[in-house]
């Protein structure tokens, strides 16, 4: 067989999920001996692996590149140019990353333009404008002059093939009329980095006694940072939270700084920043973890419910089960996790959470352009009460800190909340997790899984393309199970 020629696409390459799957999949690529090209819209910061010997920037193609009013057609001829120049000639496949998120809406046209042109495609798919991205999903309605619509963002051919990071995304496509061999779930290796040979530095005195768990999280609004401070109160005897990052991202500030600020006024056990808090580097403060703990409502590929295993450390919190049905179905056991946290009605001004609930609703609809009817409204809002109760995860901010102040002024009210954390993990399913963990996520196995996907798709011809309507895609994301006003 013949050495194959890939080029991949994305933004950007700046630190983040998206660039560490790119630098896995060049790794793997060099060891089956593929030439590779990597392309993106901005200058390459240092990096070892992605290097200037096999990276090009074009312009335009970085987030909200159209306004250099490089339109698609003369961004894939760019792209065409530059994979030729690096590579010595035109790739076999093109993987494109991210191309219908909606960050640039001419590199969406560019990535279609490519799969219309007869080449190879695919499309790795991390994140959907459709999934709570209503501004994203506007850009790209609002390409209306271009050759390339809203329309024609998922082309479909046997030439053509789509990767995703879950299971639930893979349904969704296929639901939105995909093939069952058009559309895999590739997943990410996970590695973990060594943790520190020996401890350097000490715990504040105040944890001593207590069970320390870890959030390793950037506390933006979906990981539902309240849920942290909840769980903070209600096993305050047991437990102290440390919560590594705040986020980078200047419009969550305002919100972060309110958890910390109530966080103080109640002397709830919780450090936020905690390695910096402490003087401990990330690696130390896993180490000295008794546990790994998530409460995030939305994840991707869901790398949190992976990682502690390999640390050797337990996972409590929030299950998502659309995301983990991937790793179940594998083996791994996540015992003592909990999927919500359902708190009665009657703890919360009733009037006000209808009314909140309705207007985030409406909001959310019609960003998307959907008519939010009352009877629309009203059927959302009725899936997400049950029994008079609610899930403590799809309140705002301002609902959960009433629901933390009323079983702190009322510790008896503790008893209605039936979810725990507090369970011992066994150290057999500890390691029973690690070991299938090596074994199906490493570096070896995602290398065996791309070159499989891609000498499928070599072996494909190129046929006529159709478009997956871009109304039920949008139908397999804007559900009421989903819904939260965190995520507003």
């Amino acid at each position: 067989m013949k050495r194959l020629k890939i080029a991949i696409v994305h933004h950007h390459l700046r630190g983040g999920g998206v660039t560490r799957v790119i630098e896995r999949t060049v790794q793997a690529l060099v060891k089956y001996k593929a030439d590779v090209c990597v392309l993106s819209g901005e200058e390459l910061p240092g990096n070892a692996v992605l290097n200037e010997s096999i990276t090009g920037v074009i312009s335009g193609l970085s987030y909200g590149g159209e306004v250099r009013d490089i339109k698609g057609e003369e961004l894939y001829k760019r792209l065409v140019k530059k994979a030729n120049e690096l590579l010595g000639d035109e790739p076999d496949v093109w993987h494109i990353h991210n191309h219908s998120l909606g960050k640039n809406a001419n590199y969406t046209g560019a990535a279609v333009i490519l799969a219309e042109k007869g080449k190879k495609v695919i499309y790795q798919l991390h994140d959907f404008a459709e999934d709570n991205r209503p501004g994203n999903y506007k850009k790209l309605k609002a390409l209306n002059s271009e050759s390339v619509l809203t329309g024609k963002m998922y082309p479909h051919a046997n030439h053509i093939k789509y990767a995703v990071l879950n299971s639930r995304d893979r349904l969704a496509l296929m639901e939105a009329g995909l093939e069952v061999n058009e559309v895999m779930v590739l997943e990410n290796p996970v590695e973990l980095e060594n943790l520190a040979s020996e401890r350097r530095n000490e715990l504040p005195k105040r944890i001593y006694g207590k069970k320390l768990l870890i959030y390793p999280v950037r506390a933006i609004p979906r990981k539902n940072i309240g849920e942290i401070l909840l769980w903070s109160e209600l096993e305050k005897e047991e437990i102290h939270v440390g919560i590594t990052l705040a986020p980078k991202n200047p419009v969550y500030h305002e919100q972060y700084e309110d958890w910390v600020a109530f966080s103080k006024e109640y002397s709830l056990p919780v450090t936020f920043e905690a390695g910096k808090q402490w003087n401990i580097d990330f690696r130390e403060l896993i180490e000295l973890a008794d546990g790994i703990i998530t409460t995030s409502i939305a994840e991707g590929f869901g790398l949190v419910y992976l990682e502690s295993w390999l640390a050797d450390k337990p996972l409590y919190g929030r299950l998502i089960r659309d995301i983990v049905v991937e790793f179940e179905s594998k083996g791994i056991e996540f015992q003592g996790m909990y999927e919500k946290i359902l708190i009665p009605v009657s703890w919360l001004e009733e009037n006000e959470l209808i009314e909140s609930f309705k207007k985030g609703i409406s909001i959310m609809l019609d960003s998307y352009g959907i008519m939010a009817g009352e009877k629309n409204i009203n059927d959302w809002y009725s899936v997400m009460i049950e029994g008079n109760k609610i899930d403590f995860g799809r309140l705002s901010n301002g609902m959960q800190k009433q629901v933390i102040r009323k079983v702190i002024e009322k510790p008896e009210l503790k008893t209605e909340i039936q979810t725990s954390i507090s369970r011992q993990i066994p150290e057999e399913v500890i390691r029973s997790n690690k070991k299938i963990i090596e074994s199906e996520y490493n570096q070896d196995k995602y290398g065996e899984n791309l070159i499989r996907l891609y000498e499928n798709l070599m072996e494909s011809e190129v046929t006529n393309i159709e478009y997956l309507d871009p109304d039920k895609v949008l139908e397999q994301f804007l559900s009421p199970n989903y819904f939260s006003l965190l995520r507003e």
